[in-house]
Parts: C-alpha cells; structure tokens; sequence
C-alpha cells in the first residue's frame, strides 16, 4: 500500500477469482516455481514474484543492473545503479531521473546461514506513493512484498529468514 506498484499476491488473488481456468486444459503443463501460476493472459509462461524470471520463475529477474551474489562472513557494498535520464543527462539523486530502471540481486548464503543486509544509504526523489524505492526480500517466501525504502533511511539491518534475500531496485 502506498506505491504505484500493485502486490504479487494482490495480483495472484484478482486472477484467481476472475481467471480461474483460464489455462485449464492447455497443452503445456507448466511447472511453476516460488509460488508463481500460469499466466492468464499467457498460458505458456508463469507470473513470477518480483526478483524472479524465466519461464517457469526458475531464475532471477534479468535486469540491466544488480545479479547473483554470494554472501560471506566478511561485508560487502552493493552500490545502486547510476540512473541517468538520457534527456538531460541528470543522476539518480535528481527528482528527474529515469524512473524505468529496476534492478535485481539475489544475496546468497550456504544452506542452514542467513544474510545479513544492511541498507546503510538510500536517497531517491521523495514523492507522493514512493515511487522510487529499494525492496528488500528476506522471507522465506518470495511472493511476499518486503521492506520498502524509499527517500533517505538511515543504517538498517535486516537477517533473511533463510538463506537469501533479494534486493529489488525500482
């Protein structure tokens, strides 16, 4: 709530009511993984909570910025994206920067860890809804919206019930 972007599972529940069976009975018997479901409008395919991609939500999102990240015992800096706006050529920290980008990072731990995550800076232009924010998923299940950071926040941390968290830039 708050942001122009609608949940996973608000999304999932609309289509469940009024799409049911809209893939009942397709030739293609999709496997669909981390909670994803057929896509209504596209039965070859799954829709896939935020960070995920591929057919079947088998990988990370592909993006033009963030990726596959391993977790150690030592801290490491995950820099967010410089935006620029290609008409005037103004960075990530001006209310005008392109707000098309999104980024995402899968943070992983050895099975039976967890990850660390701090957001230690954040600036993004403040406007009304959070428009522009990082996401940080750290539950173990993924269709679940995270913690939202949108203008300045100071150091936080925040440990992933398992071992991944996901950060989405948007």
């Amino acid at each position: 709530m708050g942001t122009e972007r609608m949940a996973f599972l608000d999304a999932k529940m609309i289509n469940d009511i009024y799409c049911p069976n809209a893939c009942e009975g397709f030739g293609r018997n999709l496997r669909c993984q981390a909670g994803g479901y057929p896509d209504p409008n596209n039965c070859n395919v799954c829709k896939c909570p935020d960070a995920l991609g591929g057919v079947e939500c088998e990988r990370l999102q592909p993006s033009v910025c963030g990726g596959e990240l391993i977790a150690t015992d030592q801290w490491q800096t995950l820099r967010s994206p410089e935006l620029h706006d290609s008409r005037n050529q103004q960075t990530n920290l001006n209310p005008s920067f392109n707000k098309n980008v999104q980024c995402y990072w899968r943070i992983s731990a050895p099975e039976g860890s967890h990850v660390r995550f701090r957001l230690s800076d954040g600036e993004f232009p403040c406007s009304y809804g959070c428009q522009s924010y990082v996401e940080i998923k750290h539950k173990l299940d993924i269709r679940l919206t995270g913690f939202r950071s949108c203008c300045y926040r100071p150091k936080e941390d925040t440990i992933s019930d398992g071992s991944q968290i996901y950060s989405c830039f948007y």
